[in-house]
């Protein structure tokens, strides 16, 4: 029987949160996976503001010290403010037109250097100077890998 999934049909990153949802009402998890399009950034060398949107749509707090403009007080805030919150980032770019641009492997290894909350990037090709985990989404078990980080990460 051949494997219909959406990823091996299309690749299809747009419902990428959905089915990684999916999957945890079968494997249940210590921390909260939140997907972030990157599709969305519109200053993609500084996602500060669309990453802590993403973040209170989810449920973790208002930053006491206002919106982040920067990578750095984005920093301050999910290092101080999310500490105690158990979540795992999990950039991507859901194909849209215009094109994907792809990522700023600058602002990915900014991101790197966060100790809260662990974050991966799923990526179209390997980026050799990111040192961020990655997938890739070609991967036709891409989910499984992720569960499976996500599970190690409480470890």
């Amino acid at each position: 029987m051949e494997d219909n999934t959406p990823f091996i049909q299309q690749c299809n990153l747009a419902l990428l949160p959905q089915i990684l949802n999916q999957a945890i009402q079968t494997h249940p998890l210590n921390c909260q996976p939140i997907c972030i399009d990157r599709s969305r950034f519109s200053d993609p060398s500084n996602p500060a503001l669309p990453i802590y949107t993403t973040l209170k749509k989810a449920g973790c707090p208002a930053s006491p010290d206002g919106k982040p403009g920067t990578i750095a007080e984005l920093q301050a805030y999910c290092e101080d403010d999310l500490s105690d919150h158990p979540i795992a980032l999990i950039l991507y770019e859901e194909p849209t037109d215009p094109p994907p641009q792809g990522f700023d492997i600058a602002v990915l290894n900014k991101l790197a250097r966060f100790s809260h909350p662990p974050m991966a990037v799923v990526v179209p090709q390997p980026l050799p100077e990111c040192r961020l985990p990655q997938f890739l989404e070609s991967d036709p078990d891409l989910i499984a890998h992720l569960l499976q980080w996500l599970q190690n990460l409480a470890r």
